[in-house]
């Protein structure tokens, strides 16, 4: 066996080795563009958040024209606007109650929101349900802070 053959033959044992290889490079880099556009995704464009914002100053005239009336609107409109930043950050689900499990696994203060999105369904479906400027208030700082940790206020 001359050189050429040993040359040869080194070559073509190595190169699956360089075929792995290869791929566990481009492999690295796809992974690495889609993670950064996942991440791109997950964050807000200007127009999202200028929505968000002018809807969440909606939600605080209500409040501050304080009747009980204008406080359910107030926590109703919160919960549209907390479901718009969800859904603006992509967060999978059919309902806002989906969209909240997918994102409290990444946000964890999420979970405390989940009792003012259960007041907001209570006050939408009994029209008589009593609602106290406790509660009202309660509510829409939640909403607030949910807000505030997906970076949309």
């Amino acid at each position: 066996m001359d050189f050429a053959d040993k040359l040869t033959e080194m070559f073509f044992s190595a190169l699956p080795s360089i075929i792995v290889g290869l791929m566990f490079v481009l492999g690295a880099f796809a992974a690495v563009f889609l993670a950064r556009r996942v991440v791109r995704k997950m964050q807000f464009g200007e127009d999202s958040r200028r929505r968000i914002q002018q809807a969440w100053s909606e939600v605080e005239q209500h409040v501050a024209d304080g009747d009980e009336t204008h406080l359910r609107m107030a926590i109703i409109k919160a919960d549209a606007v907390l479901d718009m930043a969800l859904q603006a950050k992509m967060f999978p689900g059919r309902s806002l109650n989906d969209r909240l499990k997918f994102a409290s696994h990444k946000y964890r203060n999420l979970k405390k929101v989940r009792w003012a999105h259960g007041l907001r369904n209570t006050l939408a479906h009994e029209p008589m349900k009593q609602l106290t400027r406790r509660d009202g208030r309660g509510a829409i700082a939640s909403f607030r802070e949910a807000l505030k940790e997906l970076g949309a206020l």
